[in-house]
């Protein structure tokens, strides 16, 4: 499914559309731009025509309005898309949700992930996520061409309120570790809203952090004129309590601070919990200057790209930078394709001077891994000596542009299908491993456990999670979720527990199919099909012995030595085709088998 298309509000409008973003006459007329910022404000409501006719037309209202504001949809539509802009006659607006996003809301789910955070003793992913909405809301004012009509005024309101909000979170993160950067944050808040009592404890408290308790003293004394000279009245008791506090050096007094429903969903990977909830500890460490390298293992189909995105979603929430890429055979021989696919959305975002900032000092590289900004890198020198010499410098231009990138936000770097790749691409997820231990920076790969070497190759450098088979009690709630209750023990018989066997089991019983989908088939044959004649002679032949599997009888099959017929299995148990029980061996699961 294509990104949704994301609808600014949150200064002129504007949409980012398939990695462009448009504004101005690019979205079409005055009218169609006012159309689309009301209809975006309402975040798919259906607006009635007859108030869509009074916001563009006041007074002075068309022939045919009707007319009128279908042919402004119609422009609009074939710009962003059937899918996002419609309506009868009667009323438009946005269409399904999950077609398009509206900045506000984004900035609201980051503004209460931060607040959650914040309050489960994350700090750093409470920055994070606050800077984030931050920077989406930006410092303009809402709609600022649109004039003060009263739906306006609303967007404004809501956007100046999130801003307020984003700020106090920011402001109470930083203050645990940087203090000084949280006193700039709430400067610039009471500077917005010299009101805003909140911002000005916020400045208080980080003064005193920072050790300054006379600055503190003086920004509530200033606040104390400000209250008395406009509004004839006294700080809020809040305000005072925390004013006595720093008088008598006494401990502050925690902010009274209005709840907010914490967002931090509970996983939702059926039977991953202490999986995913390790990778969350991952992350949270990252955020803290404590990053690593994560290497999710596990047979085909056993569920490690639905956790890494998973991880992916919570990173995106908490404000960080997500990179993701997926490894492909017939790339091996790209040089650290996977890293420049990851990059490349991430740095050709940015503005040209920002890109240049973040590839300074190894232009020459970068012209050559992404072309794309050869255009705003100074001429230089083109990569050379020896082929040694250049893949090093390639390494430290990939090390430096995360560690530049982390400044900010903290960066989750995936890569998925970690088997695919070539040996460099390997060689560089241990070297930025060991370069940026200690950084902001998350490494997740994604590989198969029976790739041994690519495992061994990264092993003392990173943290392992194996994934196994479900429990009989996740295999019981998918099939209670599908409407296929009863069939749950039979299917964990089936399928040993295998993610993707029970998932697709479902799917051909919902459809009245009760043999071997042939999605699965084609898995395990292809899996199959990939191993060494030897290995596959055996599991071909043990497949007409049955589920259970005598290495003497496999022997005989074979026509081979019963230490071969062992040997041969072993081969199978670390492919995750078979497994071992005691002295002989049986199939993962009957649909293999």
């Amino acid at each position: 499914m294509a990104d949704p298309v994301r609808i600014r509000l949150s200064s002129a409008v504007s949409v980012d559309l398939a990695g462009r973003s448009l504004s101005g006459r690019e979205l079409g007329s005055r009218k169609a731009r006012t159309l689309l910022a009301l209809l975006a404000s309402e975040r798919g409501r259906l607006v009635p025509i007859d108030r869509i006719t009074e916001v563009l037309w006041a007074a002075d209202p068309p022939a045919d309005p009707n007319a009128n504001v279908s042919t402004l949809v119609s422009r609009s539509r074939r710009l962003l898309g059937a899918d996002v802009l419609g309506g009868s006659g009667r009323a438009y607006g946005l269409l399904e949700r999950g077609s398009w996003s509206v900045d506000l809301d984004e900035a609201t789910a980051l503004t209460d992930e931060a607040e959650a955070r914040l309050s489960a003793g994350e700090p750093s992913l409470a920055a994070a996520g606050a800077r984030r909405a931050l920077d989406l809301l930006g410092t303009q004012r809402a709609l600022v061409d649109e004039p003060d009509a009263d739906w306006v005024l609303g967007v404004r309101r809501e956007a100046d309120s999130l801003r307020r909000h984003a700020r106090h979170v920011l402001a109470a993160a930083l203050t645990r570790s940087d203090p000084v950067a949280a006193e700039e944050v709430a400067r610039q808040a009471v500077l917005a809203d010299p009101l805003d009592e909140r911002a000005v404890r916020d400045l208080m408290r980080a003064a005193v952090c920072a050790g300054r308790p006379a600055a503190a003293l003086t920004t509530y004394d200033a606040l104390a004129r400000r209250l008395r000279d406009e509004l004839g009245t006294d700080p809020a008791a809040a305000t005072s309590e925390l004013h006595v506090a720093v008088l008598r050096e006494s401990a502050l007094p925690a902010d009274t601070r209005p709840s907010t429903p914490g967002r931090m969903p509970s996983p939702v990977l059926v039977g991953r919990d202490r999986e995913l909830r390790g990778l969350e500890r991952a992350w949270s460490a990252a955020g803290d200057g404590m990053g690593g390298l994560v290497l999710v293992e596990g047979e085909a189909g056993i569920g490690k790209t639905r956790l890494l995105e998973a991880l992916a979603a919570l990173a995106d929430r908490t404000g960080g930078w997500v990179l993701r890429a997926r490894c492909h055979p017939t790339e091996r021989s790209l040089f650290l394709q996977p890293y420049v696919d990851a990059l490349r959305p991430a740095l050709l975002d940015q503005r040209a001077a920002v890109l240049a900032e973040l590839l300074g000092g190894h232009e020459a590289v970068w012209a050559t891994l992404l072309p794309e900004a050869a255009e705003v890198l100074p001429a230089g020198a083109a990569a050379s000596g020896a082929a040694a010499i250049r893949r090093r410098r390639a390494y430290d231009a990939v090390v430096a542009v995360l560690r530049r990138l982390s400044v900010r936000r903290p960066v989750l770097l995936e890569v998925d299908d970690l088997h695919d790749a070539g040996a460099a691409s390997v060689d560089l997820l241990g070297y930025l491993a060991q370069r940026l231990a200690g950084s902001r920076v998350l490494l997740v790969a994604g590989v198969r456990s029976e790739h041994r070497e690519t495992v061994a190759r990264l092993a003392d450098r990173a943290e392992r999670v194996s994934l196994g088979a479900l429990p009989q009690s996740a295999v019981d709630a998918l099939a209670s979720a599908a409407g296929l209750a009863l069939h749950g023990p039979a299917l964990m018989a089936r399928t040993g527990g295998h993610p993707l066997s029970v998932v697709e089991c479902l799917r051909a019983l919902a459809a009245g199919d009760t043999g071997v989908p042939a999605s699965l088939a084609d898995a395990v044959s292809g899996r199959v099909a990939a191993l060494p004649r030897d290995e596959r002679d055996a599991v071909e032949a043990a497949s007409v012995l049955g589920h259970r599997v005598e290495p003497r009888r496999l022997a005989d099959l074979t026509a081979t030595t019963e230490l071969s017929a062992v040997r041969r299995c072993e081969e199978l148990v670390r492919a995750r085709l078979m497994v071992r029980r005691e002295a002989h061996y049986e199939f993962a699961n009957d649909l293999v088998q």
